[in-house]
């Protein structure tokens, strides 16, 4: 009973490393990988796949902001408003059940 309760611990703190982005942007996967001494472990996995999200996600935000003086960034913020929170819910929901998400279409800075 005890490796099972060990593993939900670790899928649990996967799922909350995805949503700490959501209110500390790339911080919180940030101090969480480099926190991690082995890299290759669940937790450090799940910080380096929601750190390039975050970074790729910061990324697009600069541009959308740079873009608001063509005006076209005004039809971009609520698309990348509604991404922000919602893609890394998904990805808490799906690490929480034991699945390891990977984050489509971002840049990964970190191999």
């Amino acid at each position: 009973m005890q490796p099972q309760t060990a593993h939900s611990d670790t899928q649990t703190f996967a799922a909350l490393v995805h949503l700490s982005g959501i209110f500390t942007l790339f911080f919180g996967p940030l101090v969480v990988y480099l926190a991690r001494p082995s890299r290759d472990d669940v937790l450090a996995l799940a910080a380096k796949e929601a750190l390039n999200f975050q970074l790729t996600l910061a990324l697009a935000w600069v541009v959308t902001f740079i873009s608001l003086l063509l005006l076209i960034g005004f039809l971009l913020v609520p698309f990348l408003a509604l991404v922000s929170v919602a893609v890394p819910v998904w990805a808490a929901v799906a690490t929480s059940r034991g699945e390891c998400f990977r984050y489509p279409l971002i840049v990964r800075w970190l191999r």
